[in-house]
């Protein structure tokens, strides 16, 4: 049986939660190789390769595989080399226009093409719609992005309707996968994995002790007549005693209903800045398997 190349693609949205969950599956789902949109943030390791702006990266199990390196890099891609793959990682911004985001297309062609005829993959979310790729509608953005698949010799390799992109307003499919016609052919699996999620510890278990326990102060502020221990050094709750083991739904539950009072503006702007280390919504990946040799 030929050997398989495993990859994963996802827009972590700057989540911390969810960048650690998409390295753990990386591991338990022995990927390859991931692209990961929107990074939490890109570590200065050589397993890591980034864009010029950080807004995604390439990255592979550390210490697996052939030599990983990159080739090119610009605003919103990143080109690197694995083993015989170029693979091109992109991102691009919902809040920028539709001239430049055809300007960003065409460097992401030329990128393409100065990789020719070598097997090629481009993965990312470029916040584009399309009927082809499983939305409702096709807008402007979706159109420019046929054009340029058609005119850069790439297949889409999309399947089906599922949301990527999940809110509670809706969902739609904005990440997408191609490969030229030498990668296409060796594509065995193409798939979303709806539910993101791995079995961890209790959210709190991994969060820094002092936001723990700030957190816990700004939620339960009126402890009436209990009068608390005395809190050991910093030291002895890191390393002897574990925090308290809140979980997941129970801190999702606690923030909503504070979040529904009047709570000072003081309170809110800490709220907004710890919700992306207590909360992990479900995230959507897509799991693309290839052949190493054609069929």
């Amino acid at each position: 049986m030929p050997e398989q190349l495993s990859f994963l693609q996802t827009n972590v949205n700057h989540s911390a939660g969810a960048q650690d969950l998409l390295l753990q599956s990386m591991v338990e789902w022995q990927v390859d190789l991931a692209v990961a949109c929107e990074p939490y943030y890109v570590p200065p390791l050589p397993h890591w390769l980034g864009d010029s702006d950080e807004t995604v990266a390439v990255l592979t199990r550390s210490g697996t595989g052939p030599p990983f390196s990159l080739i090119e890099r610009g605003s919103g891609y990143v080109v690197v080399g694995r083993g015989e793959y170029i693979v091109v990682g992109t991102y691009f911004s919902p809040n920028r226009s539709l001239a430049e985001f055809e300007t960003y297309l065409g460097l992401v062609r030329a990128a393409v093409a100065r990789q020719s005829p070598k097997p090629i993959v481009v993965l990312g979310d470029l916040n584009a719609k399309s009927r082809a790729w499983g939305n409702p509608a096709t807008n402007p953005r979706g159109r420019a992005v046929l054009v340029w698949a058609l005119l850069s010799d790439l297949s889409l390799l999309n399947r089906g309707q599922v949301q990527t992109c999940v809110r509670h307003q809706g969902g739609f499919v904005v990440d997408v996968s191609f490969a030229t016609p030498m990668a296409a052919r060796r594509v065995v699996n193409w798939r979303v994995e709806e539910e993101f999620r791995t079995q961890g510890a209790p959210v709190t278990e991994t969060m820094p002790p002092e936001l723990l326990l700030r957190l816990v102060g700004e939620l339960f502020p009126h402890p009436g007549g209990h009068v608390p221990p005395q809190m050991a050094p910093r030291s002895v709750i890191e390393d002897a005693v574990a925090p308290p083991l809140i979980t997941e739904r129970e801190m999702e539950m606690a923030l909503s209903r504070l979040r529904a009072k009047n709570t000072a503006p003081e309170l809110q702007r800490f709220l907004s800045q710890t919700l992306h280390l207590v909360e992990f919504p479900p995230i959507r990946v897509l799991h693309l398997v290839l052949s190493s040799a054609e069929p």
